[in-house]
């Protein structure tokens, strides 16, 4: 399984609120990646993990969490045109990765409300 494969997966535990799951595994991931964008996504799934802890005091993902299927995509399509949206040359893989895994926990979290709703 590839690094960026099991990143997406723990994204999609992080969507269901899974933390320790994540913690578990999110230490071992560190020493296998080998590219900016897997370095990009993993440290934006850090920051997702440590904000989603109580004591976190990381205003933009808990208010993310607690969004509606509406208000988050909503969110994700200014994160696509304002980031994603621009030309290649004015973004790095770093910031591809970052980016990329923010939408990919703003469409996880979107999916589980739909299927619970």
């Amino acid at each position: 399984m590839s690094t960026l494969k099991s990143m997406r997966d723990l994204v999609l535990l992080l969507a269901r609120g899974d933390l320790k799951s994540v913690e578990a595994v999110l230490s071992e991931l560190k020493s296998k990646v080998a590219s900016d964008r897997e370095r990009g996504y993993l440290k934006a799934l850090e920051g997702i993990t440590l904000s989603l802890r109580k004591d976190s005091p990381n205003l933009y993902v808990r208010m993310v969490f607690g969004m509606d299927c509406r208000d988050i995509d909503r969110e994700i399509e200014t994160i696509r045109r304002n980031f994603l949206g621009k030309p290649a040359f004015l973004r790095d893989e770093f910031q591809e990765g970052f980016f990329t895994c923010i939408l990919d926990f703003m469409e996880a979290l979107s999916n589980n409300r739909r299927i619970r709703d």
